[in-house]
């Protein structure tokens, strides 16, 4: 299969790194579970302008270069890439691609294609839904809800990684699955490639 595979917060630790920069710097401190949204403006109300100058900051300090992978990314990844193509969608501007490149090649060397959805912060991008239609991904695996619910309409499946900012508006649907670990999706990628097998057997 062709798996799409979100970086942020998928298979690196982004918030971890990005909660140690702002502490460090700012007051009043966050905590992870400060995270019920994905934006500061929707969690306490920062202005926008404000927080992209956070995020700026943010993104040229060493923190961004330090941001660790996710616990279990780094063996399921071994393991899927022996029988899947694994591809990074990623909503990451573009100018960060030779950073994101080393990032990849130094924790995740399995992986040899990453896509950018965006050139520069604030356009509007493509859907991740799209690019993985354009792509033939047959599963996103992310932790944006709004990206779920877009491969849904395109009637593409996604496993949703378990966050406190993704749990509002969790449709009933079959084609996404939520979970708590890279085992879990493991488990799911192995569901959803014996399902295919039939449909094209039965096909």
């Amino acid at each position: 299969m062709k798996i799409a595979v979100d970086l942020d917060d998928t298979l690196a630790d982004s918030v971890t790194s990005f909660i140690d920069f702002y502490n460090q710097k700012y007051k009043p401190t966050l905590k992870y579970e400060d995270f019920t949204a994905y934006t500061l403006n929707e969690i306490n109300g920062m202005p926008k302008e404000e927080e992209n100058k956070i995020l700026e900051e943010f993104d040229n300090s060493e923190y961004y270069d330090k941001i660790k992978p996710l616990k279990e990314a780094i063996e399921a990844i071994k393991e899927l890439s022996k029988k899947h193509e694994i591809i990074v969608v990623t909503s990451r501007p573009e100018k960060f691609e030779k950073r994101t490149r080393i990032w990849i090649n130094k924790y995740l060397p399995e992986i040899k294609n990453i896509l950018f959805v965006r050139k520069v912060y604030h356009e509007i991008p493509k859907t991740k839904a799209e690019v993985c239609r354009e792509i033939n991904a047959e599963v996103l695996i992310d932790d944006n809800l709004t990206h779920a619910h877009d491969c849904e309409k395109e009637g593409i499946r996604s496993i949703l990684i378990d966050y406190p900012w993704n749990r509002d508006n969790m449709p009933n649907s079959k084609l996404i699955h939520r979970v708590k670990s890279w085992a879990e999706i493991i488990k799911i990628i192995n569901e959803i490639e014996k399902e295919l097998n039939i449909e094209k057997t039965s096909s």
